[in-house]
């Protein structure tokens, strides 16, 4: 049995040597590329071509790997190009831990630079005043319907919507305390209204209070020994929360769609939405 582990082990050894120098070839070019397009003043972002590299790679995979497995992967091998070629800016609504954060970060991975922002005003604001080179902002909710803010400001400005990501809303119950000890519970209104019928279920004593933002419920359940947020689980990892329950909307299917809006229209490459 020993020997057995012991072998597989040495092949995994084998393969992973060889994905990493295969990886630094890659990023090599990468960085040549990025050199190429600055001195001929093209965008190092090219959200067309990632997705048609993700597209050509999904179409063949076999099990165990997965779309999603590929995809996850190759978004996080593209971030570290950039990173490579030139840091981006990205400017999303934030604060910190905000589901607009969420997308951005599975959008553009950790290599890149998020910028938060108040309001989608200033997203937009950023991204036309070139402080930023790209803006995260939502543009439909599968319970909400529309943000008819983002439709506004998008239909007088002079940005393009450069890429589009569906984001799966997952709320969760986080808190530093246990689900018993609970007493009071922080979110955002929308967010509570998605979870009425789990709090009333699960947490029926419970006080519930508004804030402007799950991120902001996140910071005010911790602070508080027997109070729990509804917010992300990205919230959690930088609030430094337990997630006491997942997935407690009362519909499961709430999605959201964020644009990636950007000064200038990308081209495109394969199937594309640029607006």
């Amino acid at each position: 049995m020993s020997d057995d582990i012991d072998a597989i082990r040495a092949q995994i050894d084998s393969i992973d040597d060889e994905l990493l120098e295969l990886l630094r070839k890659r990023f090599e070019l990468s960085v040549e590329m990025g050199a190429l397009k600055g001195r001929s003043s093209r965008d190092i972002f090219d959200p067309s071509r990632e997705e048609a590299i993700i597209e050509r790679l999904t179409s063949g995979i076999r099990p165990p790997l997965t779309p999603s497995m590929v995809e996850k992967i190759f978004l996080e091998i593209f971030s570290i190009s950039r990173f490579l070629q030139g840091k981006k800016t990205v400017a999303y609504l934030g604060p910190e831990g905000s589901y607009s954060h969420q997308a951005s970060v599975a959008l553009f991975g950790d290599d890149t630079r998020l910028v938060p922002q108040k309001d989608i005003d200033a997203v937009i604001s950023e991204v036309l005043m070139h402080r930023a080179d790209l803006g995260v902002v939502p543009v439909e909710n599968s319970t909400e319907g529309m943000v008819n803010r983002t439709l506004d400001l998008m239909a007088t400005s002079r940005l393009y919507v450069s890429r589009e990501a569906m984001l799966p809303i997952r709320n969760c119950l986080l808190s530093s305390t246990t689900l018993d000890d609970v007493r009071t519970v922080y979110s955002h209104p929308q967010a509570l209204a998605q979870c009425r019928n789990w709090i009333s279920n699960n947490l029926p004593d419970a006080e519930t209070r508004e804030t402007l933002s799950t991120s902001d419920a996140a910071v005010a359940a911790g602070r508080d020994e027997h109070g729990a947020a509804i917010a992300s689980s990205l919230s959690a990892r930088l609030y430094g929360l337990n997630i006491l329950a997942e997935n407690i909307s009362d519909f499961q299917e709430n999605i959201t769609r964020f644009w990636v809006i950007a000064p200038a229209m990308t081209p495109v490459e394969g199937k594309a939405k640029t607006s």
